[in-house]
């Protein structure tokens, strides 16, 4: 069989315990909080400080990333550029659409009224 165990408590009995305030007073308890305070802001620090150094060098690499791109995006557009100046490729063209050397281009785009017909 099971006895069921109750719990009595007297109020008489019951104390009240108060922190003593005056503990912190202490040398050492001052001393061992300002380290602990010391710590936190030092520690504190270091992880904004390791932060920094991370973020700028992502930043960095990403930078050189797009370097090396825009190096291969100048490399390719050079290489159409050289590809389309190509002088026997251009007189080519010319003289299959059979087109004529203009000279003194400048007097024609000056003087805009040269080519009208009256």
């Amino acid at each position: 069989m099971i006895c069921p165990v109750t719990a009595v408590s007297s109020l008489g009995r019951t104390r009240r315990h108060s922190f003593d305030w005056s503990v912190l007073l202490n040398r050492v308890v001052i001393f061992n909080m300002i380290l602990v305070c010391l710590s936190v802001v030092g520690f504190a620090y270091y992880i904004a400080g390791v932060n920094a150094v991370a973020s700028g060098e992502y930043n960095i690499s990403i930078e050189r990333t797009k370097i090396i791109k825009l190096t291969e995006s100048q490399g390719l557009l050079t290489a159409k550029k050289s590809a389309t100046e190509d002088p026997v490729a251009a007189m080519a063209f010319a003289q299959a659409q059979h087109l004529v050397e203009a000279k003194d281009i400048v007097y024609v785009f000056e003087n805009s009224s040269v080519a009208l017909k009256q």
